[in-house]
């Protein structure tokens, strides 16, 4: 599957898990695991964006901080973060790869 598109996927379904108290801890492997994967075309410069620092600010919240908020039990921030995640994903990311 298209990197980016395994993002959004994924964060999609995260975030529906938090909102109706699925299973969200396996949805933020999942997601955490595409944002791996992405990163990984990203440094073979299979991936560009718009704001250069970007991938990795992006990479370090859904790998190290993402799951210390799931963790600390903090949804409402959690659910925030992600839907700021997916606003810069459509708006920042995405028209730059396609």
């Amino acid at each position: 599957m298209d990197p980016l598109k395994n993002i959004i996927n994924t964060l999609e379904e995260l975030i529906l898990a938090i909102e109706t108290g699925g299973n969200y801890n396996e949805k933020q492997i999942a997601f955490s695991t595409a944002i791996e994967r992405a990163w990984e075309s990203y440094s073979k410069g299979e991936i560009d964006t718009k704001v250069k620092a970007l991938p990795r600010v992006m990479y370090i919240y859904a790998t190290k901080e993402l799951p210390e908020e799931i963790s600390n039990g903090n949804l409402k921030k959690v659910l925030v973060d992600l839907k700021q995640f997916k606003n810069t994903m459509n708006y920042v990311v995405e028209p730059s790869y396609t």
